[in-house]
């Protein structure tokens, strides 16, 4: 979800050119000079050229870092500095800090902190921020529109005249360290840009302004930001009607006079709501915030980040349901629309993320809002009649697009269903940005950021208000774990590589690589003093480094030996002074942190009782006391002081993977392979609860600091919430696709962070309401199918489920839920009342299209699974390919073998392995495709063989049969397609492509085939000529219209 576009030529490189040329310039009325930004800071920020077109997107890039004690300050709803608003999740209680909607103005400044661990951040302000500031100095600062005066540099020593007076005097509108555009300050006075021109000179030849020219010839000018030359100078109503006519002189050029068209100047789309708010326009920036063309060109142009902005000062300032649901539909949008830069689909993807709320206002029954445990006392309905209508009219402006670009251009499908995930619900946003399985999630302790560690070799820190990856780090191997200092300045990062680095989070630089282990660190933890920070690894050794110096202060051997060896977790206490440290030696053991490395080689204690791998580790509160979670299925409470075991937490059934303890050290939660989490009590070691209800083992859990939540997490790809007391399941947390590895809650328990296999880390919110969702898979959908009447269509997938839709109302009118695998094949009758689905055990079902009643099953069975299977048309049998490459016909009904095609063994036609099976629409002719590049034609009824297609130099990994069964056409990895007569399997026409074809197509006329390259793209070949004679006589030929490269 991070923003890097690149800037183009114009607002790029010549700005930089014109600044460099111009050497340092002088600065403040006193003329300082101060030291110029970076010439990558330069090229990071440079201003976007003026849009040709009313949503032409500007080619610049996302804000680039600014100083955070500068900028990082809550404002209220007009931009000023304040202090109303609160980080919605360093506060995440009442108020409006409490709704994530409501953003911390400080995520804008801290935007797109780059790679490899380098921030893009200025160091001071200086000319050069006149570039730097183009895209991010709309957030910071601006006008009081609760003051009765405003501010701007005084000028009493010098004679502006009249009329230069009053140019400069409509200044207050600008805020200071803002580059604007000349042409914006001649739309400000009303004057011709040559005026303008000769009045930003004038000013500058007097130190009230910096302005630079750049190679283009525009000039670009900024207010100075020395806070003593700031003195009171307009009155309020002056500066209102001074913001309105700037935004009406823009409105007067620009399409229809609508807000949402005014074209882009480098200047008015980051500033457009600043102005309207404070000209006493606020109800306008409600339409302009909710039309989906506007957020969309400037989510492209400046990143989602900026958009957010806008929303935060309107939402700051009003109480706006509706508009609070449509920025957390944006902010479930934008990874797509990132994903997909070059084609408009957020109009879509809002109304597709809005569907349930909207059906449901416009049923007039309101939406149930519900708190999720005993701590909220919200219970009302919300009516969304204003969303609906919005809906009503996004949804014509879609279908109008569609019917316009209709054999045109690509459109972007509109939803029929709540198949997307819904605003208003628990999910708030998806942070995608990883390429691998994202190992560990932490929240900072100033509870501002998100640290996540990847398989992918990255560390990002993201921003939790606008969903932006804010600063990452690469490294050349996979990273395992991450913990961050009590400050939030540094992050201790472990690698598989056996190192670990000091990561610095305000500046983005590696302070220290820590070297010394062999293999993979598995655990990191730091002291909550700062100070010391301990690595556990594979090697059998845990070191304690000082994170301030980087310097090793103790190797800690007592868990290696020639046999075992691995450290798999370590914990510190409270204050400092010990190490808990866990083994597969079947033990723990304390050390003394503040000894001498030579004063006390050994452990302080080790403490014995455990049977199998101790895995997990977790100091109790401020106490000497600990947990410890073994593979044995049970935790053992110890005292460190003297080694005693306190309580044996006895009760799992499966090995134990974590150990959580609660922040007041009451609860312990252990998460286990059986399924279920238990939360036990530490003073006596009884069994609380018992949370199951997951269908994968639990992996990780999180506890609320109140102690009254519990989060688990599983390999089922969900997580839940409980009631720690009673143990009652409170809600489901459902979008991930794979395994959830990690999860964390933020300081008041609202929110809950997990980081997953599918490469993303979701945020949930635990106060909110459940919306629901449209019917769907628990997992991916491997096929669909049409029926005969056009109107139904079957889905199978990996849950096992079989359902049947409704396209027209997007309804489930049967399901299926005979098969206990995923289903990987189907077939349909030719009057489409009847299917049949197989699974890889050799499971086969055949039921009713009408209602999903059984007509008949065959069980699994034992032996070789199915590598392909296909059916006839009437269902009455299907043909199985194996692994093993034997290839059978088999009853459907009774089960029985009819006949043997390939038998196991069986060489005469193929040479290697069978790799896929196509049976014609008739059901008498059956394909095979072999390893060896060649594909078999056969009669199904009698077994023999028509005939051999050969030709291919490479294995044959995709094929279709046309509609009247007599052309194969058949693709290779050898790039080739080659096009077939069935039954004799001769070679009418080959065809070659610069990538390996994974699917292919052909028209119901024979006129077009479509080949689908692997790497996403689309060619589609013109067939000419008689296809029922010799091949001398057809030809194929591109067709450059019908290309599709990948988005």
């Amino acid at each position: 979800m991070g923003n890097s576009n690149s800037g183009n030529k114009s607002g790029g490189g010549s700005l930089v050119t014109g600044i460099l040329a111009g050497g340092k310039l002088p600065l403040g009325k006193h003329g300082e000079e101060k030291k110029a930004a970076s010439v990558d800071a330069v090229r990071e920020s440079s201003p976007p050229s003026p849009a040709p077109a009313t949503y032409a997107r500007a080619s610049s890039p996302a804000p680039v870092i600014r100083d955070d004690e500068r900028f990082d300050r809550p404002r209220n709803s007009t931009g000023s500095r304040g202090s109303s608003e609160r980080s919605s999740f360093a506060a995440d209680g009442d108020g409006p800090g409490s709704d994530i909607t409501t953003l911390r103005t400080g995520s804008i400044g801290r935007a797109n902190r780059s790679a490899r661990g380098r921030s893009l951040r200025p160091s001071s302000f200086d000319e050069a921020h006149l570039i730097s500031h183009v895209v991010a100095a709309n957030n910071s600062a601006g006008s009081n529109r609760g003051q009765t005066a405003h501010i701007l540099t005084t000028v009493p020593e010098l004679e502006l005249g009249s009329h230069l007076r009053q140019l400069y005097d409509r200044l207050c509108v600008i805020q200071p360290g803002t580059p604007v555009p000349v042409g914006v300050f001649a739309r400000l006075w009303r004057v011709g840009q040559r005026e303008a021109v000769a009045a930003v000179e004038e000013l500058k030849t007097r130190e009230l302004l910096q302005a630079v020219t750049l190679d283009d010839g525009t000039v670009w000018a900024t207010l100075p930001m020395s806070a003593e030359d700031m003195v009171v100078l307009a009155d309020d109503d002056a500066v209102t009607r001074f913001h309105s006519s700037l935004v009406d002189s823009y409105l007067e050029t620009s399409e229809g006079g609508q807000l949402h068209a005014i074209p882009n100047d480098g200047y008015i789309w980051l500033n457009l709501v600043y102005h309207l708010i404070c000209g006493d326009r606020a109800g306008e920036v409600a339409g302009l915030i909710t039309e989906p063309a506007w957020l969309e060109a400037k989510l492209h142009a400046y990143g989602v980040a900026e958009v957010v902005s806008d929303f935060r000062r309107y939402l700051s300032d009003t109480e706006d349901a509706d508009t609070k649901l449509l920025l957390q539909a944006f902010m479930l949008s934008v990874g797509a629309c990132t994903a997909y830069p070059d084609t408009y689909i957020l109009r879509q993807q809002l109304l597709g993320r809005l569907m349930t709320l909207t059906q449901q206002a416009e049923e007039g029954n309101g939406v149930s809002v519900k708190g999720a445990d005993r701590r909220l006392s919200t219970n009302s309905v919300v009516s969304h009649t204003w969303l609906s209508a919005w809906a009503e009219r996004q949804t014509a402006i879609c279908m109008a697009e569609e019917h316009a670009a209709a054999g045109h251009t690509l459109v972007h499908l509109l939803p029929r269903s709540a198949s997307l995930q819904q605003a208003g619900g628990r999910l708030r946003m998806t942070l995608r940005g990883h390429n691998g399985p994202v190992r560990r999630v932490v929240i900072s302790p100033n509870g501002r950021d998100v640290i996540t560690v990847s398989e992918d070799g990255s560390a990002q820190v993201w921003d939790m208000n606008v969903g932006d990856c804010v600063m990452q780090l690469a490294r050349e191997t996979p990273l395992t774990d991450v913990a961050a200092a009590p400050d939030g300045d540094l992050a201790v990062i472990g690698s598989q590589d056996g190192t670990c680095c000091l990561w610095d989070l305000n500046n983005g630089q590696i302070k220290h690589v820590l070297s010394g282990h062999s293999m993979t660190v598995n655990a990191v933890a730091v002291d909550r003093q700062g100070i010391r920070c301990v690595t556990a690894s594979d090697d059998g050794t845990v070191r304690v480094w000082d994170i301030h110096t980087g310097q090793c202060e103790q190797v800690l051997k007592g868990h290696s030996d020639e046999v075992q060896g691995v450290v798999f977790d370590v914990a510190i206490s409270s204050d400092g002074s010990l190490a808990a440290l866990v083994s597969n030696d079947f033990c723990c053991r304390v050390y003394d942190l503040d000894e001498e490395a030579g004063d006390r080689p050994d452990a302080l204690r080790v403490l014995q009782g455990h049977s199998g791998w101790v895995v997990s580790v977790e100091f109790i509160g401020t106490t000497e006391e600990i947990v410890t979670a073994s593979h044995d299925a049970t935790a053992r409470v110890w005292d460190c002081s003297t080694g005693k075991c306190l309580h044996v937490l006895e009760g799992h059934t499966g090995r134990l993977n974590k150990v959580i303890v609660d922040s007041g050290g009451r609860y312990a939660i252990t998460c286990s392979d059986d399924l279920t989490a238990r939360v036990w009590d530490l003073d006596d070691g009884t069994c609380l609860s018992t949370l199951a209800g997951h269908a994968a083992w639990i992996s990780a859990a999180a506890i609320t600091r109140d102690g009254l939540l519990v989060v688990t997490v599983s390999g089922d790809a969900t997580g839940f919430v409980w009631s720690t007391k009673t143990g009652a399941k409170l809600m489901e947390l459902e979008g991930h696709s794979d395994a959830i590895r990690s999860v964390v809650t933020t300081l008041h328990g609202r929110f809950a962070v997990t980081a997953s296999d599918d490469c993303t880390v979701r945020v949930w919110d635990m106060q909110a309401c459940d919306v629901p969702q449209a019917a769907k898979h628990n997992g991916r959908v491997k096929q669909l199918r049409s029926l005969p009447d056009g109107r139904r269509l079957i889905s199978i997938g990996d849950d096992g489920a079989v359902h049947v839709w409704d396209g027209g109302r997007a309804s489930v009118l049967a399901s299926v839920d005979s098969h206990s695998a995923g289903v990987s094949y189907i077939g349909t009758s030719t009057d489409g009342t009847r299917a049949v689905t197989g699974t890889s055990d050799r499971n086969v079902v055949v039921w009713s299209t009408d209602d999903g009643a059984l007509v008949s099953e065959l069980r699994a069975q034992q032996g070789s699974r199915v590598k392909d299977m296909v059916f006839d048309a009437g269902c009455t049998f299907a043909v199985v390919l194996l692994f093993d490459s034997t290839v059978s016909v088999i009853d459907t009904a009774s089960g029985a073998v009819v006949r043997t095609i390939i038998g196991r063994g069986d060489r005469q036609v193929h040479t290697s392995g069978v790799n896929s099976l196509i049976i014609s629409g008739d059901g008498k002719t059956l394909i095979t495709c072999s390893k060896d590049g060649s594909a078999g034609i056969w009669e199904l009824e009698s077994g023999a063989v028509l005939g051999v297609v050969r030709g291919h130099s490479d294995g044959i990994v995709c094929a279709a049969i046309s509609p009247d069964g007599s052309l194969l056409m058949t693709g290779s990895y050898d790039g080739a397609v080659q096009l077939s007569r069935v039954p004799d399997g001769s070679t009418l026409l080959s065809l070659t492509h610069d990538a390996r074809p994974v699917a292919l197509c052909l028209s119901p006329d024979c006129g077009l085939l479509a080949v689908a390259l692997d790497g996403g793209s689309v060619v589609v070949w013109a067939l000419g000529g008689d296809l029922s004679i010799p091949a001398a006589g057809l030809s194929a030929s591109k067709a450059p219209a019908h290309r599709s490269d990948p988005a």
